[in-house]
């Protein structure tokens, strides 16, 4: 209710050009708390000048959680709007999955050596060929060898992050990165 009645007070904001003050919504456990209004939300929270933070351990919380009909679509709907996302290391395979197919797949090229004997005329056949193929930026199997932080990965904390209209240094539409707990 208190969520609801936030979003709903940061929506009638007048907002006059550089004189409205910024707000953020963080939600932790945010699959406990998620409502349908939440996407109507999102659509209109950067003009409210309101910053959304969710988060949440796999996506398959939210499709649990949100109920009613097509659950799926409400929650691929919600997170769409969701502009920037950062995936750390996750055993869940929708959710990795569904990381992977966010970040996108892109032509990579890809030799193939073979080599075989011909029996009749005693020569050795050898073949090379090279392909670009589509193939994942980022494998779903990544997500699960991340970083998660603790002694054992020095206090390191890694994850893949993408926003949306965004094109990093690289040239890619996502960047690895790492957080420290130490900081």
């Amino acid at each position: 209710i208190f969520k609801l009645m936030w979003q709903q007070a940061t929506e009638r904001r007048k907002i006059i050009s550089g004189q409205a003050v910024p707000v953020f919504l963080w939600v932790d456990e945010s699959q406990f708390f998620v409502t349908e209004y939440d996407m109507l939300f999102q659509t209109t929270a950067r003009s409210s000048r309101a910053c959304t933070v969710f988060l949440t351990q796999n996506i398959s919380n939210y499709y649990s959680t949100i109920g009613g009909q097509q659950p799926k679509a409400k929650v691929d709907s919600l997170l769409g709007n969701l502009c920037t996302k950062i995936f750390h290391a996750n055993n869940d395979f929708e959710t990795n999955q569904w990381a992977a197919n966010t970040i996108g797949k892109s032509f990579i090229k890809v030799d193939s050596n073979s080599t075989g004997f011909n029996p009749t005329t005693l020569i050795p056949n050898m073949g090379y060929t090279e392909a670009n193929q589509l193939h994942y930026q980022v494998e779903p199997k990544e997500f699960t060898t991340l970083k998660c932080g603790g002694n054992e990965n020095a206090k390191e904390v890694e994850g893949y992050m993408i926003t949306a209209g965004k094109k990093w240094s690289d040239g890619k539409n996502y960047r690895q990165v790492f957080f420290s707990q130490t900081q």
